[in-house]
C-alpha cells in the first residue's frame, strides 16, 4: 500500500495518459484516491494505476495550487450545481479567456484568491456570483478588498497567445 502524501506516476483514464500522482488516500485494499499534482483532479483509482516516479520528475515543483474564491461563500454551506456552472460560463476555457489571479491570503495551505477574467469586464468572478445571488459576501472580503499581489497571470503576454501558460500545465 503506498503511504499518503507519496509521489508516483498514475494512470488517467480520461485520456489514456500517465501523470504526477499524489497519494491522499487509501479507500480500499486496491484503491488509493489521488490528486493529480500539475492539475489538480483528484479521484480514486486502482492501485495497480500507479506506477514508481522517476527522480527526475520529482525536482519540478507541483504545477497545481489548492485555491478558494476570497470574499464569498456558498449560500447554505454548499456549492449549488447553478453556482458552479455560473463560475465556469465565466472563467471560460483557458485558451480563450484571459484570467488573472490574484492572491490575498492563504489559509491552511489553500491560496485564497481573487479571480478577474475579460469575459467579467475587469469585475471579480466572485463579486458577479454575488451579484447573481449565487453566493454570499464573507468577513474576509470585507477586510481585503481587492488588494493584493498578482501570483499567478494565466495570459502569456510574450506569445500574445492566451492560454499558452496554462496549457503546459
Amino acid at each position: 500500500m503506498p503511504s499518503i502524501g507519496s509521489l508516483h506516476a498514475g494512470y488517467y483514464a480520461a485520456d489514456k495518459g500517465w501523470y504526477r500522482a499524489v497519494v491522499d488516500a487509501c479507500e480500499a485494499e486496491d484503491r488509493v484516491r489521488v490528486t493529480y499534482a500539475d492539475f489538480g483532479k483528484s479521484e480514486v483509482i486502482p492501485i495497480s494505476w500507479l506506477r514508481p516516479l522517476a527522480s527526475r520528475f520529482t525536482a519540478l515543483p507541483l504545477q497545481a495550487v489548492q485555491c478558494s474564491l476570497a470574499g464569498i461563500q456558498a449560500i447554505g454551506g454548499d456549492w449549488l450545481a447553478d453556482a458552479t456552472s455560473f463560475f465556469r460560463q465565466h472563467v471560460g476555457v483557458v485558451g480563450s479567456t484571459q484570467l488573472v489571479v490574484h492572491c490575498v491570503a492563504e489559509r491552511n495551505g489553500i491560496s485564497e484568491v481573487h479571480v478577474f477574467s475579460t469575459l467579467a469586464h475587469e469585475t471579480t468572478v466572485s463579486g458577479l456570483l454575488v451579484e447573481a445571488g449565487l453566493a454570499q459576501s464573507s468577513r474576509l472580503g470585507a477586510v481585503l478588498g481587492n488588494s493584493g499581489v498578482v501570483c499567478m497571470d494565466l495570459f502569456d503576454r510574450s506569445s500574445n497567445s492566451a492560454g499558452a501558460i496554462g496549457e503546459q500545465l
